[in-house]
Formats: C-alpha cells, sequence, structure tokens
C-alpha cells in the first residue's frame, strides 16, 4: 500500500522583538544612536508549495498512414526524336570527301571503290604499288611479256625470255663480252623507253578510272542558283534603267511629292546609295549602329516605309505643318490686351537709331 504524504499545520512566526535581538547580539543602544532594526527582520517565508501536474485529457489521434508512391502499370513516356545513325550522316556527303576526311588517299580510295565495285582487286594493288619509273631495262620487259602472254606456264616463259631478252641483247655476261653485254643494255633501254611511258600512262588511267565518282551537282540546287542569279540580274537592270536611278546618280536628288507639294530630297553621295542596292552585305552593315549592334529603331523605320512609303511621307509631314502652324499662332494669341479702349497694335518697326536709342545702346 502506497504512502501517503501527511501535510503538519502551519505555525505563525512572531515578528522578532527589538529587546530580543539586543539581548541576543549582547549590544545596548541609547537614544542617541539608534540601531535600525529593518534589516534584521526577515519576512516569513511562505512555504513550499508541491506543483501538481496537471494531465491533458485531449484525445491522441493517431497520424495518417503514409502510403508510398506508386508507379502507374503503364507509364506515359515522352517521344523523343531518335539521334541519326552514322549510316544516315555519311550518306548526305560524297563518297570520295568521306574517305578523305577519314585519312585516305586517292589510290586508297580507289581500291574499296574497286572492292565495292567487284573489280579485279588483286590487279588494283598490283598497279598502285608498281613504280615504272624505277625498273630496270629486264624488268621492264619481263612485265611486258608477263601481260602479253598470260597463258604461258612459268617453264615455256623463261623460254621466251631467254630468248627475246638475254640473247636477243647480249646481255648474258658468261657467253658475251663485257662491250656486247654494255652495248645491249644501251639498246635495250632505248627500246624500253616508249613501253615504260605506255605502263605509267595505264597505271594512271587505271587508278583515276577506280576512283570513287565526283558526286555530281544536284539539278535542283543548280537550277534554283541559276534563277537567284537571273533575278538579281533582272533587278538591277530594272532599277539602272529608271529615271529615279539617273536622277540619284546624275543629279543626286530623290524627287519627291508630299501632300501635293514636290520636295527634292538632296543625296550627297550616290554610290553609297547604289552600293546599298545591289550589295547585300553593304545593306546589312548599314542596318548596325557605330558599336556594331543592330539599329532596331532603322529596322522599324525602314519596314514603316516599304510598307507605306507615302502615308510615312504624308504623316511626317503633316506634323511638321502642324508645328509650323503653332509656331505661327503663338505670337498672336500672346498679344497685349487693349489699353484704354484703344486695340493694342504691334510694335513699329524702328530705324536704327531709334531701335539703339529704345535699348539703351550708345554707339559712338
Amino acid at each position: 500500500m502506497p504512502e501517503t504524504a501527511t501535510l503538519e499545520p502551519e505555525v505563525p512566526v512572531e515578528a522578532p522583538n527589538p529587546a530580543a535581538i539586543l539581548a541576543k547580539s549582547g549590544k545596548q543602544s541609547s537614544v542617541d544612536n539608534p540601531i535600525d532594526i529593518s534589516a534584521s527582520i526577515k519576512e516569513p517565508a511562505a512555504p513550499e508549495k508541491k506543483s501538481e501536474s496537471k494531465v491533458d485529457a485531449t484525445p491522441i489521434t493517431p497520424a495518417p498512414e503514409v502510403k508510398p508512391a506508386t508507379t502507374p502499370e503503364n507509364p506515359i513516356t515522352p517521344v523523343q526524336a531518335s539521334p541519326a545513325t552514322l549510316e544516315e550522316v555519311l550518306k548526305k556527303y560524297p563518297e570520295h570527301e568521306v574517305l578523305k576526311a577519314l585519312g585516305l588517299d586517292e589510290k586508297m580510295g580507289g581500291f574499296l571503290s574497286t572492292w565495292k565495285g567487284g573489280g579485279d582487286v588483286n590487279r588494283y594493288i598490283r598497279e598502285a604499288t608498281t613504280d615504272y619509273s624505277k625498273m630496270t631495262g629486264e624488268q621492264l620487259m619481263r612485265h611486258q611479256l608477263k601481260q602479253d602472254n598470260p597463258e604461258m606456264s612459268d617453264e615455256d616463259f623463261e623460254e621466251l625470255y631467254q630468248a627475246k631478252v638475254i640473247d636477243a641483247y647480249k646481255l648474258d655476261p658468261t657467253m658475251y663480252e663485257e662491250k656486247d653485254v654494255k652495248r645491249g643494255r644501251i639498246i635495250l633501254n632505248a627500246d624500253t623507253k616508249k613501253i615504260r611511258e605506255g605502263l605509267m600512262t595505264a597505271q594512271k588511267q587505271f587508278i583515276l578510272d577506280s576512283k570513287p565518282p565526283e558526286a555530281k551537282a544536284d539539278p535542283a540546287v543548280a537550277e534554283a542558283q541559276a534563277s537567284q542569279i537571273a533575278r538579281i540580274e533582272n533587278y538591277q537592270k530594272e532599277v539602272k534603267g529608271g529615271d529615279l536611278y539617273k536622277a540619284v546618280t546624275t543629279d543626286k536628288v530623290i524627287p519627291l511629292e508630299i501632300e501635293g507639294q514636290k520636295f527634292k530630297y538632296p543625296v550627297p553621295d550616290p554610290a553609297k546609295i547604289e552600293s546599298a542596292l545591289f550589295d547585300n552585305k553593304e545593306w546589312q552593315k548599314m542596318m548596325l549602329t557605330a558599336d556594331g549592334k543592330q539599329d532596331i529603331e532603322k529596322h522599324f523605320l525602314l519596314s514603316a516605309i516599304a510598307t507605306d512609303h507615302k502615308g510615312f511621307l504624308s504623316s511626317l509631314a503633316k506634323f511638321y505643318i502642324g508645328i509650323g502652324k503653332s509656331q505661327a499662332v503663338e505670337p498672336i494669341e500672346n498679344i497685349k490686351p487693349p489699353e484704354d479702349g484703344k486695340t493694342a497694335l504691334p510694335d513699329p518697326i524702328l530705324t536704327g537709331a531709334a531701335a539703339l536709342a529704345k535699348h539703351g545702346a550708345v554707339s559712338g
């Protein structure tokens, strides 16, 4: 059984007696030396009360259950354009340009073209790797005889070579004297000169024929370019054939008619206007500010003039006519009111002496 706390009754505390305080402290006081006892008298301490905890009777509401986010079974994925494949990109360029960009020379390009077209790859390699300019006379004759007699066996071909080259030109030093061998080589080199030139020409033509074909110009593109050139030429012809072109380049004016009034706009530099009309780059330069930025105000003004140039000039003329009227009416509106019933008149035109006298000027 738990223990219970018992509160004792409060005992009243009496205020201390001054005499008792003096007696306890062993001090004697007289009237002349009073003692302040206010510091010795303390208020009785209030009994300490035990704090009572209050129980909040508000019911606790459970937190709502948070369910994990679920992914839909068939999420919608935005469709993105697939990047172009390498094959699609390469098709946009001619084959010879692609091979050149890969670092392949004309011979390698010809090899790939020959292989792709089903040609004789072995012959192409043989022709592309043979340097006829460095061959001796004997080598040239052997090569030419081999080409002329491809059906011969190796044994028969050696007999043919022996008879037509070695024996015919006396090239065997074991059978002929040194001077005969030397003379034979001179004759052989002379005879093979035309053979060498013919082989080099055929080799060059063979390699050229094996090169990838050059890209042909697109007829549509060529036609569009020709049409554009024709339009430019017709435009220049039409401009230069008119009276306005003569007025600008010769008389250096642009004749205009605004609100029934004829006006000639002066043109100090006709060549600059002509270059702007016929040179697109010069026109673009004129549309820039001094710091190289686009002059937006000039763009809008030119667009407005191009849309309705007569209306633009008419509006501008009416604006300045209005300003002129205002300046003409202002002195009349500010005329002095009548004095003594008399109508005020404008100041008379003074002579030189009168003007000087009126303004207080002294002339010597």
